[in-house]
């Protein structure tokens, strides 16, 4: 997201202004969706933002299968929750991180980023969606830059 317009107040308008610089308007958007603060913020924001920006949205949860079984299902389970509260249709998916990981000699992080970006690509494809929304805190950020970066790819990736 870029800087706030000169004026605004809150991230509403940050985004708004955004999605209008992007001239996003009726569009299908993917919005990743953990269970965690960042995540449920940016789902709880383009639902209140879509019917001024015409957005229609499809939230999507991804299982690593690296935590305790029973904290997974927690997080779904409110997953599950917020998306009927909100009326956005829902995809699960998940995947073997660990076994991804050693297969293509991978950090466990690495392989979870790889994973997690495939099935969001793949359920914009199915659900022809233009975009996909990730929320990242500033730390996430930061460390998503860092990657690139360390990967050689530069800033923009």
């Amino acid at each position: 997201m870029k800087t706030p317009p000169t004026g605004a107040t809150d991230i509403r308008e940050c985004v708004r202004a955004s999605l209008a610089d992007m001239h996003v308007r009726d569009a299908k958007i993917v919005v990743a969706i953990s269970g965690g603060t960042d995540s449920s913020a940016l789902l709880l924001l383009l639902s209140e933002l879509r019917l001024d920006a015409g957005l229609h949205l499809v939230a999507a949860h991804f299982d690593h299968q690296l935590r305790d079984p029973s904290e997974h299902a927690a997080d779904r389970a409110f997953v599950e929750q917020l998306c009927s509260r909100l009326h956005v249709a829902i995809v699960f998916g998940e995947g073997d991180v660990r076994a991804h990981a050693k297969a293509c000699g991978q950090s466990i992080e690495h392989a979870a980023r790889n994973l997690r970006y495939e099935f969001l690509r793949s359920v914009a494809s199915e659900h022809g969606a233009a975009l996909v929304a990730v929320g990242h805190t500033a730390d996430d950020q930061v460390e998503t830059i860092v990657h690139r970066i360390i990967r050689g790819t530069g800033i923009e990736g």
